[in-house]
């Protein structure tokens, strides 16, 4: 049904001949067969299907929505087969390793009498983690020696677990009203706040750059100098493309909150991060502890083996990057669903983000774990090289780190718009990718541009609550007496907490609003029309914004 009115676009033939010749002006003249298409942006279309897209009379295309079908089978298959490992990696060696800590801990004559009163074992560990982090925290821990007391197993700190606990909820409550708002302060002012971000950038590289050569490093100064005449540079070249960044944001933040639900998949999927890291940690020290011939007190008999700690880096780097794509392509279809068809898209739990979650953990699973897969070895092998490095200081390996780094970042920034398309439209990750290069021809530089500014304010948007949060953490903590080891604990560590906390889960949220934003750019540049008929207020919004940005170019 997303492109019922893919035959009554004729009306629009103007606009297409007009972008077509900008085309031609910013990119040498290109082939007009299937595999290298000149223009995509919403041209008159036959309903002629032509293998994965739409081919118009002028030899043009479009996305179309792909059968239902498990896209890259085989890939979603290794993956599963990967956890059944990493299952078997924790079950098999965890046991042992606990066994060997909680007996060698036992052991001591300093926790002897404290510890052995707990005769189960797994609360014995249980004991040993929990004293464990209080120690870390505050650095001093102390048993009480009145006997009464000693029987009942009371353990006191400086640091209250009922005070943490009352930080974190009043913390992640606070946040989430405040993230609220901050979703309608950028629907409203989303122009404003993108000019903000830019001058604010600004304003930092000149302190910073001030700073430097107060501080006696002209060096250090000259480069923070130049990099802020770059930011003054990029704003200035940028400035007239404001008006286009902040409609899409507008609409993409509109979408979002007609589709609420979205949020709690994003907080949902940071709780799978969160168990996933506990799980990786138990098997990782687990197979390390046994294949090493490790004991309790941390002496090894072996060397870690390399190709061990490099499957599990990937291992751990491929579900991380499973989960935060798959949120991705759940964004991307609920966007899509709400751009063609409004009123599948229009409630908190609407039919569109039930759907479009199904979607991306079955039929396109595999192409989730394709493109996961990609940069999780990348990221891995910038590990291993980063490990080497280090140990010997080598000048070659710090150039292989950096160029691994780079194309991490390309490889991440073309799954972003790859993964639109497969939430779209429901495309295997190949040919999400050719669709990805159509994209960039057509309009590559405004794609780039425009998910740069959105993304700078995404970013001060979470910074900023991070800081409200901590603030009102420490007004918490002080209002209730709590004390956290010595005076300066006592007024960081509630900042932390809150800081920690609403960035984080501010994070989350505004990654949902990247990713509707990255979905706003793809359905604009190949279905206008149905966004008109749709949502036509935002869409004379949109047209109005791009008037603005190609005031020669723009007749549509």
């Amino acid at each position: 049904h997303y492109f019922n009115s893919m035959d009554n676009n004729t009306n629009r033939n103007g606009f297409n001949n007009s972008m077509a010749a900008n085309n031609n002006r910013n990119h040498p003249p290109v082939s007009r067969e299937r595999s290298s298409p000149s223009v995509i942006i919403h041209p008159s279309f036959s309903s002629v299907p032509h293998g994965d897209v739409f081919v118009g009379d002028d030899g043009t295309t479009k996305g179309s929505v792909q059968p239902k079908r498990c896209n890259d089978f085989a890939f979603a298959l290794l993956f599963y087969v990967h956890l059944g490992l990493m299952g078997w990696a924790a079950s098999n060696y965890g046991p042992a390793m606990v066994e060997d800590v909680t007996d060698a801990y036992a052991n001591y004559s300093d926790f002897l009498g404290y510890y052995n009163n707990n005769n189960n074992r797994g609360r014995r560990m249980t004991r040993i983690l929990y004293d464990s982090a209080i120690n870390a925290i505050s650095g001093k821990y102390r048993r009480l020696e009145d006997d009464e007391e000693e029987e009942e197993n009371n353990y006191e700190s400086n640091i209250s677990i009922g005070d943490v606990v009352l930080l974190m909820g009043v913390s992640t409550i606070f946040c989430s009203v405040v993230s609220s708002l901050a979703l309608c302060l950028l629907m409203n002012h989303s122009s404003k706040l993108i000019k903000i971000s830019l001058i604010v950038n600004i304003v930092i590289g000149t302190f910073v750059t001030a700073l430097a050569f107060l501080a006696g490093s002209p060096f250090g100064g000259i480069i923070f100098l130049l990099l802020t005449v770059f930011v003054m540079y990029y704003a200035w070249a940028v400035w007239a493309r404001i008006p286009f960044a902040a409609t899409n944001m507008k609409t993409a933040v509109t979408s979002i909150r007609k589709n609420g639900g979205i949020i709690v998949i994003a907080y949902g999927s940071l709780l799978f991060l969160f168990g996933w890291s506990v799980w990786w940690i138990v098997a990782f020290v687990a197979s390390m502890y046994a294949t090493g011939g490790c004991s309790a007190d941390g002496v090894c008999e072996n060397d870690p083996n390399g190709w061990i700690v490099f499957a599990f880096l990937i291992s751990y780097f491929w579900t991380h990057q499973i989960i935060k794509n798959t949120l991705h392509v759940t964004v991307a279809g609920t966007v899509g669903t709400w751009w063609f068809s409004r009123l599948e898209a229009t409630s908190f739990c609407s039919r569109a983000v039930l759907d479009s979650f199904l979607r991306s953990v079955i039929f396109s699973f595999g192409s989730i774990c394709l493109g996961s897969l990609i940069v999780a070895i990348v990221e891995a092998t910038r590990d291993i090289l980063d490990a080497i490095r280090h140990r010997g200081d080598s000048v070659l390996l710090c150039c292989a780190e950096c160029f691994l780094k780079c194309i991490e970042m390309l490889v991440e920034y073309f799954n972003t718009w790859a993964f639109v398309f497969v939430g779209v439209y429901g495309y295997s990750f190949v040919d999400a990718g050719r669709n990805v290069v159509r994209l960039f021809r057509a309009r590559g530089w405004t794609a780039i541009i425009t998910d740069s500014l959105v993304d700078n304010v995404l970013f001060l948007v979470s910074l900023g609550v991070g800081l409200i949060t901590g603030v009102i953490a420490s007004i918490v903590a002080n209002s209730k007496g709590m004390l956290f080891g010595n005076e300066a604990g006592t007024l960081a560590i509630p900042f932390i907490i809150g800081l920690v906390i609403g960035f984080v889960l501010t994070s989350v949220a505004m990654s949902v609003v990247s990713s509707a934003v990255n979905t706003v750019i793809v359905c604009y540049a190949e279905a206008p029309n149905e966004f008109q008929t749709s949502h036509p207020e935002l869409s004379n919004e949109m047209r109005t914004s791009w008037r603005q940005a190609w005031p020669l170019d723009f007749k549509y």
